[in-house]
C-alpha cells in the first residue's frame, strides 16, 4: 500500500519552504513519491497518482495533450536532500529511504495492533467467563430462585437492622 508524505513531517523545514511547490504533487497535494514528469507540460506527479489518474482520464491533470510520462531525475535529486519524521516510530528518515522505512515501520506498527486486538479478545473472552461464573455461582433463595441485585448501599443498610 503505497503511502502519502505530508510536509509537516519535514525535518529541515528551511531548506524544504524554499522549494515547497516544486516538490508538491498536484493531484494529492503531498510532496511527491516516485516522481513522474509529464513529457508534454513538465509537470511532476507522484507515480500512484498519475497512473490513477490516467485510469480515468487520458489527458494530463494539467490539460495538455501529452500521454508520455517517465521518471523525473531532476525532482528526485531535489526530494532525496529532505528528511522527515517517521509518522509511527519517529526516527529521522532520508526521502530515498522513505518508501522502504514506511513499509517496514507500517508492517510493525499493523503487526502490534494486530497482537492488541488479540489480547483485547482474549480479555473480553474472560471477562464474559468471569460473568458467566458470577452467574452460576450466585446466592439463591430457598426455593431456587436468584437473589436480586443488591448496591454496596442498600448493603451497608441490611446489615445495621
Amino acid at each position: 500500500m503505497e503511502k502519502y508524505i505530508n510536509d509537516e513531517t519535514v525535518v529541515q523545514n528551511e531548506i524544504y519552504e524554499t522549494f515547497k511547490d516544486l516538490v508538491k504533487c498536484p493531484i494529492c497535494h503531498c510532496i511527491i513519491i516516485n516522481p513522474m514528469m509529464c513529457m508534454g507540460c513538465q509537470n511532476v506527479f507522484c507515480k500512484k497518482c498519475i497512473d490513477e489518474w490516467l485510469k480515468k482520464d487520458e489527458r494530463c491533470p494539467s490539460r495538455c495533450k501529452n500521454q508520455n510520462y517517465q521518471k523525473s531525475i531532476e525532482k528526485n535529486n531535489i526530494l532525496s536532500k529532505l528528511k522527515f519524521n517517521c509518522q509511527i516510530c519517529g526516527e529521522k528518515v532520508a526521502y530515498d529511504n522513505i518508501k522502504s522505512h514506511m513499509e517496514i515501520c507500517d508492517k510493525e506498527y499493523m503487526e502490534n495492533i494486530k497482537k492488541n486486538e488479540d489480547k483485547d479478545k482474549n480479555i473480553n473472552i474472560n471477562k464474559k467467563k468471569i460473568k458467566q461464573i458470577k452467574k452460576e455461582n450466585s446466592p439463591k433463595l430457598p426455593n431456587g430462585e436468584k437473589l436480586p441485585n443488591i448496591t454496596c448501599k442498600q448493603k451497608i443498610i441490611i446489615k445495621f437492622y
